[in-house]
């Protein structure tokens, strides 16, 4: 993890939120998760961007770092927004589904048990069902809602900016 430019929690929050959901995640059995969901994006990340509308995801494995893979135009975003290292763009004229599975068989994570965001409306069924075309040994799990169930459980700091924001409202 490095320190990002600009974040509103600290990396030892994040790193909690990670392994919280790494504990979700083994309880499903998966291997490794795509994220889609930009509010769960920046939950775990910090990153935030009005591009929403072109392809990103967060590559989080159990056993190593996650991967961004974002638009090449969002790349200078994800690296000063987030504690994440490695990022993986890619060019307007290239495939983002390509780019996740290369991602994920470079992660040796092509055949095992993948999560994903089934809710989520930045993750078309079009790119899902390319994603499972192009990896045909791996076994696609439904983990919609993992992220959320750590967003409900309010830690110290996000506690402490929600009373900053009633204590302005009232004013």
């Amino acid at each position: 993890m490095k320190k990002a430019t600009w974040q509103y929690f600290t990396l030892e929050e994040y790193q909690q939120r990670l392994d919280a959901l790494r504990t979700r995640m083994a309880e499903r059995g998966v291997d490794v998760m795509l994220i889609h969901t930009p509010e769960n994006l920046c939950y775990m990340t910090g990153y935030q961007t009005p591009g929403y509308y072109w392809y990103q995801t967060l590559v989080v494995p159990m056993d190593r770092e996650p991967v961004f893979v974002t638009r090449l135009l969002e790349d200078s975003n994800a690296e000063h927004l987030t504690w994440v290292e490695e990022r993986r763009p890619y060019g307007d004229s290239e495939d983002w589904v390509a780019k996740t599975r290369d991602v994920l068989v470079d992660l040796g994570m092509g055949s095992r048990r993948i999560g994903v965001e089934k809710k989520s409306w930045f993750l078309t069924i079009y790119d899902l069902e390319k994603l499972q075309g192009m990896l045909p040994d791996a076994t696609f799990v439904d983990c919609s809602m993992l992220v959320e169930e750590g967003r409900v459980i309010k830690s110290a700091q996000e506690i402490e900016y929600i009373s900053q924001a009633a204590r302005a409202a009232e004013a």
